[in-house]
């Protein structure tokens, strides 16, 4: 998939007529407004953490830039090919220093490329500018999450009847403001467990 002319086309890697076979009752869907669970539920399409087996053949071709899973061209791939690449690359090394951990391979990405050395000692992560690309993204991950767990804090007390109806902004603001623990930032700033880890990496204050 590409875009051009401000919208969606097809990209240089055409699907083929087994996945395009595989996905036709789900995108037979796609012009509806509004579908019901059951009839989605009714297109038989694998889950998309549970590829199918001509899908999964055609996803690791592109994601390799492999002919058939297998044969490496260096001279055809672009830079977006280089990038699918060093992306996994990035993720295998993390599998093979930390294992799998946790419920995806989300906190195991992080352990090698977010927290501790690994990123600057490991030679094949030191050598991948894409790593570093995922310790941002990872780290605006953790930061975005936070806003969103601190908001759906206040937001189940407010669903749980506490704020009453029909009041003001201003009587909003001051029954947060009540409910808001005690303290300053700077309090609350000295009881954090250590950021930092050795030779200025970050420690998994997170995970704490």
């Amino acid at each position: 998939m590409t875009v051009r002319e401000g919208a969606l086309r097809p990209g240089r890697h055409e699907c083929p007529p087994a996945v395009r076979e595989t996905l036709a009752p789900l995108l037979s869907l796609a012009e509806r407004e509004v579908v019901k669970e059951e009839e989605l539920a009714g297109t038989g399409v694998p889950a998309p953490d549970s590829p199918g087996p001509a899908e999964r053949e055609w996803l690791t071709s592109v994601l390799t830039a492999s002919r058939g899973g297998a044969v490496h061209v260096p001279t055809e791939w672009e830079a977006s090919d280089r990038t699918r690449r060093a992306t996994l690359r990035t993720l295998a090394r993390a599998v093979d220093l930390h294992g799998h951990r946790g419920e995806d391979y989300r906190e195991t990405l992080c352990s090698a490329v977010v927290f501790g050395e690994d990123l600057a000692s490991d030679p094949i992560l030191a050598g991948l500018p894409e790593a570093e690309s995922w310790r941002g993204t990872l780290l605006r991950h953790y930061s975005v999450g936070a806003w969103r767990r601190l908001w759906a804090a206040l937001v189940s007390r407010v669903d749980a009847g506490e704020s009453g109806a029909g009041r003001t902004a201003g009587e909003l603001r001051d029954w947060l403001a009540d409910r808001a623990p005690t303290g300053t930032l700077r309090g609350l700033l000295e009881d954090l467990p250590p950021l930092d880890a050795a030779h200025g990496r970050l420690a998994p204050a997170e995970r704490e």
